[in-house]
């Protein structure tokens, strides 16, 4: 069942056996990386949990309608507000409100809170008062990625449900359902989270791999800085486009490193096996590890006010001494 989820079985099964007979209402905690399909999950399972005729099935009574066409009242999902998508007090308080009022189209009522990992402290300790004695036909479903940011005392009220990244089939898999163009490359550089292979798209990440690739196949060029100056490319670079530049770096430097250790691992970018292999057959394992530290500490440290082709040349010029070692 929830077919339209790939990959998590071993949580599909946990949370099928949760609607056979009279059905529990524990507090839930899916936990996972980011654009793995934890909220997807969530949405599906609360359908099957409100629903009046076969929550096994592919149903269509007047619940699953409802949650389909997103207008279910015994429905409630909260999410983050915001740049920082934090959740606010105000948010629990209103869920508080609501938690007075009985099940209208189904016996239960279902909450899920996106992001729960990003909720302040006072919503955190204003919720945790409606976990410690929730109404009994009120079933709360939190999802995070970053499980350590929660309360100890949330975390300790909650079935936890830990979801691993996906295969990179069943990620390549969501790629061509979604019908992504170069989906399947996406997907190899996503690290099993559909989401993150979206973005990724989004990005336009397989152009900045590109263009990044060509430089450091040249990057022991003595005439690097006049090479650099004639990429008209360096000069629209914006924030964005030079973390994703950046990224990309850092995802050929790992699998230069994994080439030049002789592991028997699928590459990040697979799909340029020989290129990055010649590209870095000349460099040492520490000077890889050097620039992969460079590479990130310019990633971590890329700020708006900081001009994108000031970081990726001052990146460049260290890279062309470390391949000279």
């Amino acid at each position: 069942m929830w077919d339209t989820v790939y990959g998590h079985e071993s949580n599909k099964k946990f949370l099928a056996n949760m609607l056979q007979g009279e059905r529990k209402t524990p507090s839930l905690l899916f936990y996972g990386p980011e654009g793995i399909g934890k909220k997807r999950l969530a949405f599906e399972f609360a359908r099957s949990f409100l629903c009046l005729d076969d929550p096994l099935g592919d149903c269509t009574c007047r619940s699953c309608r409802a949650m389909r066409s997103g207008t279910h009242p015994d429905f409630i999902y909260v999410e983050g507000q915001g740049k920082r998508h934090d959740i606010l007090i105000e948010q629990v308080k209103e869920l508080e409100r609501k938690a007075a009022f009985a099940p209208v189209l189904s016996s239960y009522k279902v909450c899920v809170i996106d992001d729960a990992d990003l909720m302040r402290v006072e919503a955190a300790n204003s919720l945790l008062k409606l976990l410690e004695e929730p109404p009994s036909y009120w079933l709360f479903i939190l999802v995070a990625s970053q499980v350590s940011r929660m309360l100890p005392t949330i975390r300790s009220r909650v079935m936890a449900l830990r979801f691993q990244p996906l295969s990179r089939e069943d990620t390549r898999k969501v790629m061509r359902t979604l019908a992504i163009a170069q989906g399947d490359v996406l997907a190899t550089l996503s690290d099993g989270s559909p989401g993150k292979a979206l973005a990724l798209s989004d990005a336009d990440a397989l152009t900045w791999r590109e263009r990044v690739l060509t430089v450091l196949e040249r990057i022991d060029d003595p005439c690097l800085m006049g090479n650099l100056a004639a990429l008209d490319w360096l000069d629209r670079i914006g924030t964005d486009d030079t973390r994703t530049a950046l990224e990309m770096i850092l995802l050929l430097l790992r699998d230069a490193m994994m080439l030049k250790e002789d592991r028997k691992m699928p590459l990040y970018s697979e799909d340029l096996r020989g290129r990055v292999a010649f590209c870095f057959a000349d460099w040492s394992l520490p000077g890889l590890e050097r620039a992969l530290r460079e590479t990130d500490h310019y990633w971590r440290g890329t700020a708006q006010s900081v001009n994108g082709r000031t970081i990726l040349e001052a990146l460049f010029l260290q890279l062309h001494c470390l391949a000279k070692e």
